[in-house]
């Protein structure tokens, strides 16, 4: 009762102490010109950025395994470290890969044992085609190459599910779950919240102890629909095990990470929406069973090729 009361009083006059909230976010938040950055500025990484204002901390930054010693580029990409519930690096926030980053995009997935990703975007829209084009069986991408067998599709209006699994060239394979919200467009925010959370609550479902590297989370500059998804996990953990809400701490800790977290007011009121709707009806549990209604089996482009 005391949330909801609580976001009544923020909403009021307009949202003018959410604008508030948010403002004083922003100008407490460290920027890239305030941290360094530099091995994002390196002239071999600059054409690896997405967006000029989005750049990782050089302190928070996830470092690949050099391929080339002699390469100070060959261990960039952009994506940082955030701290959960459970972990100081329980997410990997990401920019989507672009067809020049892809392969450095699966090499972070092998090197940092992934085993769940999180698509927060439609393809066609920035996201490299390569990702859902080109029909090849197997692809190599540096040292590692990677494959989907036996994909398991289940889709809803607003989500989509895929399993597979890669392997490198030693044969070694790994399970991986691909997760995708089809309805959150750039610099908005979706039109149900109950979506977005039997969303995150699938995706939360799916965790498991043995998984022992993070949770990567992109969708096109890996700040803003990525940083809202983070935050209402987040969250939702919090209060099953504490009991304790904090929306502006949460949201200030990330951007002390990564710039730009949670990046339009909207999104920010979004998470406050998300957290009201699942304490009011009783959806705060994260354990439910898979919310998936509908397996298929359809024509899609896989992560570099297509099953029928």
């Amino acid at each position: 009762d005391n949330f909801e009361d609580y976001v009544e009083k923020m909403r009021r006059d307009s949202k003018f102490l959410f604008a508030l909230d948010y403002e004083a976010i922003k100008e407490q938040a460290p920027t890239i010109h305030q941290i360094s950055c530099d091995a994002a500025r390196l002239a071999g990484n600059i054409e690896k950025n997405r967006y000029k204002n989005v750049l990782p901390f050089d302190f928070s930054r996830v470092k690949l395994l050099p391929i080339d010693e002699d390469d100070e580029c060959s261990d960039y990409i952009n994506a940082s470290y955030l701290p959960g519930v459970s972990s100081k690096t329980e997410y990997i926030a990401a920019q989507g890969p672009k067809k020049s980053t892809l392969s450095d995009f699966w090499r972070m997935i092998w090197e940092q044992n992934v085993s769940i990703i999180v698509m927060i975007m439609h393809c066609s829209t920035s996201c490299s085609t390569e990702w859902f084009g080109d029909k090849s069986s197997l692809r190599y991408f540096g040292e590692s190459p990677y494959m989907h067998l036996n994909v398991n599709i289940r889709s809803l209006k607003t989500m989509r599910y895929l399993m597979g699994s890669q392997c490198n060239s030693g044969g070694t394979h790994r399970e991986i779950q691909q997760f995708q919200f089809l309805s959150f467009p750039d610099h908005d925010t979706v039109e149900e919240t109950s979506h977005f959370l039997d969303f995150v609550k699938t995706v939360r479902n799916c965790v498991r102890p043995t998984m022992s590297g993070p949770m990567v989370v992109h969708c096109s500059a890996g700040v803003g629909r990525t940083g809202t998804f983070i935050a209402v996990d987040r969250l939702l953990q919090q209060i099953q095990t504490e009991q304790e809400i904090d929306i502006y701490g949460t949201v200030s800790e990330m951007r002390e990470r990564r710039v730009l977290m949670v990046q339009t007011e909207s999104q920010y009121i979004l998470i406050h929406d998300c957290i009201l709707d699942a304490l009011k009806n009783n959806r705060a549990s994260i354990w439910d069973e898979d919310e998936f209604e509908d397996e298929r089996q359809e024509n899609i482009y896989v992560n570099g090729w297509c099953y029928m």
